[in-house]
């Protein structure tokens, strides 16, 4: 009888163990897409899907639609049809780094997020990128956010 409780807790600790770090995962951000995307080089389908959960190290590339990302402080980034983005970092300072095509992006006062491209991660040519204005980013932005739009060739 005594054994068996043994056994009993035994499993119990290694299966808690075991899905912990399931339980403990916070995404850094939710992706949203109208058409299916790839996350790290594998398909994702939407269809039924409200978003998908990020977390650092991923890689988000569209086809034929765009796609949003969400993240928790309220900035939010739009990524072009045809267009791929790295999200790297930390906790205290995330980063979306734009690999290919272009996006609108939305940081919002207080934000710790900062977006790039990877020609800038580089210190390539300037000539290599453009950040403008964004003239129609996610929706018009309030006094506390800044809006902007990034492009590479």
């Amino acid at each position: 009888m005594m054994r068996n409780r043994i056994t009993l807790l035994a499993r119990a600790i290694f299966f808690s163990l075991l899905c912990l770090p399931i339980l403990a995962f916070s995404p850094v951000a939710t992706v949203n897409s109208a058409e299916p995307f790839t996350l790290d080089g594998r398909a994702v389908a939407v269809s039924g899907v409200a978003s998908v959960p990020l977390a650092f190290g991923d890689e988000v590339a569209t086809s034929t639609a765009p796609a949003v990302l969400f993240f928790a402080d309220g900035s939010s980034v739009k990524l072009a049809a045809s267009s791929r983005a790295k999200l790297i970092g930390s906790e205290s300072q995330p980063k979306l780094v734009l690999l290919a095509g272009s996006l609108d992006y939305k940081v919002v006062l207080g934000s710790n997020l900062s977006v790039t491209s990877l020609d800038l991660e580089r210190n390539t040519k300037p000539a290599a990128h453009t950040v403008q204005p964004a003239a129609k980013a996610l929706a018009t932005p309030r006094p506390d956010q800044v809006a902007l739009s990034v492009y590479t060739r």
